[in-house]
């Protein structure tokens, strides 16, 4: 049986009581070992803190990574992470909505299902803003009459 077999089914209690702190711990060694599930199943365990304290930057971090090696649900979860603000900035002049597009985007070429929602949520934010914008400028324009 694999490290990260083991780590999930001590995660889901097979066999015996849920185990989230040594599951935790199989799952980090494997993704160590370069497994993009157990990559991401590391990045799960710091988003919700099951089994380790919370760390978000963590988490974004092993997303990130899962992401990078070709985990789809990863690139789904880094995405949505951007759009909320909890992923680290994206690089200089790169506005987070584009980031997360960037991986859903990706996410979408790999096959996920879950890309085109995200898709639609950068869609939605960008016409959001937009439209804050021109509200912002119609206010402005008011004023100068």
């Amino acid at each position: 049986m694999s490290i990260y077999t083991l780590a999930t089914w001590l995660c889901q209690g097979r066999g015996g009581e849920e185990d989230w702190d040594k599951g935790f711990e199989l799952h980090r060694q494997a993704a160590g070992m370069g497994m993009p599930q157990a990559m991401y199943n590391t990045a799960t365990h710091y988003f919700a803190g099951r089994g380790v304290e919370q760390d978000i930057g963590q988490a974004a971090h092993w997303f990130g990574v899962a992401a990078e090696a070709g985990f789809s649900k990863a690139m789904v979860n880094l995405g949505n992470m951007h759009l909320e603000g909890l992923a680290p900035a994206p690089p200089a002049g790169v506005a987070p909505v584009d980031e997360a597009r960037r991986w859903f985007e990706k996410a979408a070429v790999a096959g996920d299902s879950a890309a085109g929602e995200g898709l639609a949520k950068c869609d939605a934010a960008v016409a959001a803003a937009a439209a804050e914008e021109g509200t912002a400028e119609g206010e402005e324009g008011k004023g100068a009459k």
